[in-house]
């Protein structure tokens, strides 16, 4: 038995060396590998023969099948998993079969539920093409098909070309694509070079960088091909094998991804509320001597964004609280009013150029701080407005696909002339998960202070506030 095994794996790696070892993208060859599954249901056979039919039909894919790989592989089931998340043996079956699609599908039963996961690969073994899981409890078997074509449907749509330049013959082009995709004479098609690719910061996904190379008319269309005419050029660069032939706007240029301008539907800003829950205080300095009140306060806090473009935007936050706070010196209780006013614009830089990825905003603005205590005394509670030039800095940085963290910090420069003292500062500390692609759940950590130095000779007044603010944002 031993012997025979190895008889099968020197043959899979006779077989997969005398391959060709190089092979040309191309996302429309796909191949269905073979569906791992743990938990004993025994459902990813029969998912595996629905799918294959799908693609056997044709369409966006021309399924790249080669049973000899498939029937070894099928013998290492109880392995099989590893073999498939090698980029090298993934790299060698792509060779293999020319495929520029590697589709992998894994299933884990865990009682009354089934995670179904689907990885489309490139065929370097590594690139990921498309990714998505879920999970499903009723109607499983027809479920797991269904979610499957859904995903693969999806994917055909991200692919960023119709058809590739497979022969020139001076000004004419012949397309591996035709009226099984819908082409038809007299339809114009973008001619573009892939120049270079990046990976999704949250997704992981490859994303293909292209050059347009000018513009064809399809003359004439056959069912898997189609022929052109050069009728522009947007630079000296001539057609060559391999361009991409685009009709319309194909594919995106991000995939669809959480906290992303470019989704589904587009964005074009943020509306955000959040409850207040902490403390505050005011403390006044005479000669050394200090008064102190201190106290839980409680509010609320609206903000909101207009996104101009990708990179501008403007901003504003409104926000109040109140509460009692004791003194420190048997003086009454103060029942206090507190809270600030912000209108901002800035610049958001975007590191990796993926609106989702990492964001650093510098802004500029004008904002104001009140403080409101119910009763005023020389050495007590006074109170105090406070308004000026904002300047600040915001950095975003997401972890993972559903959870991103960001900090924030601005000063006020005071430009209120009786009022000396240092900048007033604000920090806040934030955390988003995702729960819809229009809605977070949001939990954050603030402090922020004024300062009125020489309000009297040798007397002070410091004003700090600390906030716990948990909320929702909605995207719009």
């Amino acid at each position: 038995m031993r012997g025979i095994k190895l008889k099968r794996i020197l043959f899979l790696i006779i077989f997969l060396i005398s391959a060709p070892l190089y092979a040309k993208y191309n996302f429309r060859h796909c191949l269905l590998l073979p569906v791992i599954e743990t938990g004993g249901e025994a459902l990813g056979y029969s998912l595996f023969l629905e799918l294959e039919r799908e693609l056997k039909k044709g369409g966006w894919c021309y399924y790249r099948s080669n049973s000899k790989i498939l029937d070894i592989l099928n013998n290492y089931q109880e392995n099989l998993g590893d073999h498939l998340n090698s980029p090298d043996v993934l790299k060698i079956i792509a060779n293999t079969t020319n495929a520029g699609s590697l589709i992998k599908i894994s299933l884990i039963n865990r009682g009354d539920m089934t995670k179904i996961q689907m990885k489309i690969m490139g065929e370097n073994g590594s690139d990921i093409l498309f990714q998505d899981e879920k999970d499903l409890t009723s109607d499983r078997e027809n479920n797991l098909a269904l979610t499957a074509i859904d995903w693969l449907n999806e994917y055909s749509k991200k692919i960023p070309y119709d058809g590739r330049v497979i022969k020139i013959s001076g000004e004419e082009l012949v397309i591996n694509v035709g009226e099984n995709l819908g082409m038809t004479p007299g339809q114009y098609l973008k001619i573009s070079r892939a120049v270079g690719k990046k990976k999704h910061p949250i997704l992981d996904e490859v994303i293909w960088e292209k050059r347009e190379i000018g513009t064809a008319e399809i003359t004439s269309v056959r069912p898997f091909k189609a022929t052109a005419k050069m009728t522009g050029y947007l630079s000296s660069e001539k057609p060559q094998i391999d361009d991409w032939g685009i009709s319309g706007e194909k594919g995106q240029s991000e995939p669809i991804a959480p906290l992303a301008k470019k989704e589904q539907a587009p964005r074009y800003g943020y509306l955000s509320i959040a409850l207040d829950f902490g403390g505050g205080s005011q403390t006044v300095d005479i000669y050394n001597f200090q008064n102190r009140f201190d106290g839980m306060l409680f509010g609320a806090r609206l903000k909101g964004e207009v996104w101009l473009t990708e990179n501008w935007w403007a901003g504003m936050d409104v926000a109040g609280r109140v509460g009692t706070l004791g003194s420190n010196n048997y003086l009454p209780d103060d029942n206090e009013s507190r809270g600030y006013f912000k209108i901002k614009g800035g610049y958001r830089f975007l590191p990796t150029g993926f609106f989702s990825g990492p964001q650093i905003d510098i802004l500029l603005g004008w904002g104001s701080y009140f403080y409101r205590p119910e009763y005023v005394e020389d050495y007590g509670p006074i109170d105090a407005n406070f308004w000026g030039v904002l300047l600040g800095i915001k950095g975003v940085i997401p972890i993972g696909k559903y959870f991103r963290t960001s900090l924030y910090g601005d000063m006020l420069l005071s430009t209120t002339k009786d009022k000396n003292g240092p900048p007033g500062y604000f920090l806040e500390l934030m955390f988003n998960y995702l729960f819809k692609s229009f809605l977070t759940f949001d939990a954050s950590i603030a402090w922020w202070g004024n300062s009125w130095d020489n309000i009297a000779p040798s007397t002070d007044i410091r004003y700090k506030d600390f906030s716990l603010l948990l909320g929702a944002t909605y995207y719009f």
